[in-house]
């Protein structure tokens, strides 16, 4: 890195919600902006905003006098690229450029809407609290878990006559985004080129967050009998089972062959990302 280069890095500063179950942020939204920047070889500072912990604007990038707002212009990772800060992501007329789109869609879609309705709908309120609301005095954050936990069904169109057809289709839409991510990935240990873009720092931010945060749950359990278990115990034990476990729950029923698979990539690509220090 140059002088020039150094003296315009030290200016970054990515700010995100706390760390928290081994993750430098356990945010789903801001993890994998973090791993962007990370792929990217972008020095920066890492900075916690604890004062706006229901704000759809974290993460935030700040370089010199501007700052990029995640509900801003695409989002953090679409202003670093038209910046010139961090640009990883293939251009058309590229010969994968319509399959790296589509991948992106997929997991910006099916799969964000699985993290968030597991999160604010189908979880009991523990996790979110621990992510969001940590530093907010105990009556505060039940009312503002409440409160998004409402804004989700309703953004995701679940009541209580659609609840277990509604929990079904997510879950089902996320099974089919692994199964076509793993046949994607094959056997490299990046989505496209053996090389990082923001395919790979959002799906493996989505995929650090499943195994590090989810609880784990029985996947031959129907939905209906898992929201009654939650009305009788209120809270759930972790469990220390393998990674592989985690990763199942979260696709329910489904292609259990297809996301073993994709579950050793996983893991694989994990370990190559502790040899870079991602989170260091």
């Amino acid at each position: 890195m140059s002088d020039v280069e150094a003296d315009r890095s030290s200016n970054f500063v990515l700010v995100t919600r706390k760390g928290g179950f081994g993750l430098p942020t356990a945010c789903p939204s801001c993890l994998p902006v973090y791993l962007y920047l990370r792929f990217a070889n972008i020095a920066f500072n890492l900075l916690y905003d604890v004062t706006n912990p229901d704000s759809d604007h974290i993460p935030y990038f700040e370089y010199g006098y501007y700052v990029a707002f995640n509900n801003e212009k695409g989002g953090v990772i679409e202003t670093l690229k038209q910046e010139g800060i961090a640009d990883l992501d293939p251009k058309a007329p590229n010969t994968y450029f319509s399959e790296w789109l589509s991948t992106k869609a997929l997991i910006n879609t099916w799969l964000a809407t699985a993290i968030e309705y597991e999160i604010w709908v189908a979880s009991d309120s523990s996790n979110a609290c621990k992510i969001y609301f940590s530093d907010l005095p105990w009556l505060l954050a039940k009312v503002l878990y409440k409160k998004q936990s409402q804004d989700v069904k309703r953004r995701l169109g679940i009541t209580d006559a659609n609840a277990s057809e509604r929990e079904e289709e997510i879950y089902r839409n996320a099974t089919l985004a692994y199964v076509a991510s793993s046949l994607r990935l094959g056997d490299q240990s990046f989505f496209f080129e053996d090389r990082p873009t923001s395919v790979d720092a959002l799906f493996l931010g989505h995929a650090l967050f499943v195994l590090h945060v989810l609880p784990v749950r029985n996947p031959n359990q129907k939905p209906r009998e898992r929201r009654l278990k939650r009305r009788r115990n209120f809270g759930e034990e972790r469990s220390t089972s393998l990674q592989l476990k985690r990763l199942l729950w979260l696709c329910s029923y489904h292609s259990l062959e297809g996301l073993k698979e994709l579950n050793c990539k996983m893991v694989m690509r994990m370990d190559l990302l502790t040899m870079i220090r991602l989170f260091t």
